[in-house]
C-alpha cells in the first residue's frame, strides 16, 4: 500500500512540473473584418501558451457586402451580418462551446473611414444594439479598426503564420496589403518615423518597433476610381472596352506607360515615399488586391519589374474580345480592371517602393494558411 502511495506521489510531482496536470484551455473568438469589398467573419480557437500563442482559424465565412453601403439606410445592416454571425454560433454550438465565453470584436475598415461620422455612427448602433440583444458573447469592441493597427495586424499575421517569431528565424518579413479603398504598409524598422504610425511589440521576450501606414484612397478600386477622373483614364483600359467615363461612354485604348504614369502622379500627390522610411534588404509580401491583379497576369510568386511589366504589357495589348476570351474563367468586372490595376502595382511596388530582386513575393498564404488581420488581432491581444 505504502509503495502505492509513493507512485502516485510521484506522478502528481512529475505532472505538475511538466505542465501536463492541467491542459491549457482551449478559448474561442470571433473577428469580423467589415471591409470596403465586403464582410468576413473569422471564428478562431487559441490555447494561450508561452512563448506564442497557438492559434487556429477554424471557420471564415463572408459575403460581398460592405456595411459602409448601409450608410444611408442603417437599419437595414443586420443583413449583411445576421448570416455570418448565425453559422459561427451553429459551429460553436456543435463543438458545445459556451457562447457566453467567447469574445467578440467587430471592426470596420477602410470603406467606413470613408463615412461622414454620423453616418458610420449610426451603423454601428444598429449593428451593435441587434448583436447584443441575440448573442450572449463577450462583445469587446464594435467600431472602425484604428487605421496604424490596420497595418500592425497584418504584419504580425504574416510574421506568425511564416514562424518569423520563433528562435533564430529569419528576420520579419513587410507586407503590403492592397485592399480596395485603402493600402497598408508595414515593416519592423529601426529608423525614425512619426510617432503615429509606430508600434512597439514585444513577442517572445524580443522588442519590435513597426512602422504601419495606411493610406486611406489609395487602394485600388478607390485610386482608380479617381484615375478615371483624368481625361486619358482610356489608356488604363483595354482596346475596345466600353466604360463610362466623364459622363460619356468611352472605349479603351491601353496604354502601359501612360497608365502607369497617371498612377504615379496619384502616388506623388500622397507623398507615399515621403512617409516611408528606408527600408533596405526587407523582405515583402505583398497580398490581397495584389495578389489577385498579378495572379491574372501568371507573375508567379517572385515579383521582378521585368516580368511584372513585360506580362501586363502582353496581356493588355490585346483588344477586349480576345483577352476576354483567354481569360474567360475570370468574371469581365475583374478581367476588365486588371490592366489599369497592373499598371498602379508597377509604380507602387517598383518606382516608389523601389523593391528589388528577391525583396518581393506575391502570394494570399503563408505556408498553406491565407494571411489575414485579424487573426494578429488577436495575436495582439493575447501578447
Amino acid at each position: 500500500m505504502f509503495s502505492q502511495y509513493r507512485l502516485i506521489i510521484a506522478a502528481i510531482f512529475f505532472l505538475a512540473n511538466t505542465g501536463l496536470w492541467a491542459a491549457t484551455p482551449l478559448q474561442y473568438a470571433i473577428i469580423v473584418d467589415a471591409g470596403s469589398s465586403g464582410t468576413r467573419l473569422h471564428l478562431f480557437k487559441y490555447e494561450n501558451k508561452e512563448p506564442l500563442p497557438v492559434i487556429q482559424d477554424i471557420l471564415t465565412e463572408s459575403n460581398e457586402i460592405p456595411i459602409s453601403s448601409y450608410n444611408s439606410r442603417p437599419t437595414l445592416v443586420l443583413e449583411s451580418i445576421a448570416d455570418l454571425v448565425n453559422k459561427a454560433v451553429t459551429k460553436l454550438q456543435s463543438d458545445h462551446v459556451d457562447l457566453s465565453s467567447v469574445s467578440f470584436d467587430f471592426y470596420g475598415t477602410a470603406g467606413m473611414r470613408l463615412l461622414a461620422r454620423d453616418e458610420a455612427e449610426n451603423v454601428y448602433k444598429n449593428i451593435n444594439t441587434y448583436l447584443r440583444a441575440h448573442f450572449p458573447f463577450q462583445f469587446q469592441h464594435i467600431n472602425t479598426l484604428n487605421d496604424t493597427m490596420e497595418g500592425v495586424y497584418g504584419w504580425l499575421d504574416v510574421n506568425y503564420l511564416g514562424h518569423r517569431f520563433d528562435n533564430n528565424a529569419d528576420q520579419p518579413m513587410g507586407i503590403i496589403d492592397l485592399g480596395g479603398a485603402s493600402v497598408e504598409i508595414a515593416f519592423a524598422t529601426t529608423q525614425h518615423a512619426a510617432p503615429e504610425n509606430v508600434v512597439t511589440i514585444t513577442i517572445n521576450n524580443k522588442k519590435y518597433k513597426i512602422f504601419s501606414k495606411n493610406f486611406l484612397s489609395l487602394g485600388q478600386d478607390e485610386a482608380r476610381s479617381t484615375i478615371n477622373n483624368d481625361e486619358i483614364a482610356n489608356t488604363c483600359y483595354p482596346l475596345n472596352f466600353k466604360i463610362k467615363l466623364h459622363n460619356q461612354d468611352e472605349m479603351g485604348n491601353y496604354q502601359f506607360a501612360t497608365c502607369r504614369s497617371l498612377y504615379g502622379e496619384l502616388l506623388k500627390k500622397y507623398q507615399v515615399l515621403e512617409q516611408i522610411p528606408s527600408h533596405n534588404d526587407i523582405p515583402f509580401v505583398a497580398y490581397s488586391g495584389a495578389h489577385y491583379t498579378l495572379s491574372f497576369f501568371d507573375v508567379g510568386n517572385r515579383a521582378t519589374q521585368p516580368v511584372v511589366d513585360s506580362h501586363i504589357q502582353t496581356e493588355c495589348a490585346k483588344p477586349w474580345e480576345q483577352l476576354k476570351h483567354d481569360h474567360a474563367q475570370t468574371p469581365e468586372k475583374y478581367a476588365s480592371i486588371y490592366c489599369a490595376n497592373g499598371a498602379y502595382l508597377s509604380e507602387l511596388l517598383f518606382n516608389v517602393l523601389q523593391l528589388k530582386e528577391g525583396e518581393l513575393s506575391v502570394s494570399n498564404q503563408i505556408n498553406q494558411q491565407k494571411i489575414d488581420w485579424t487573426l494578429g488581432a488577436l495575436l495582439y491581444s493575447l501578447l
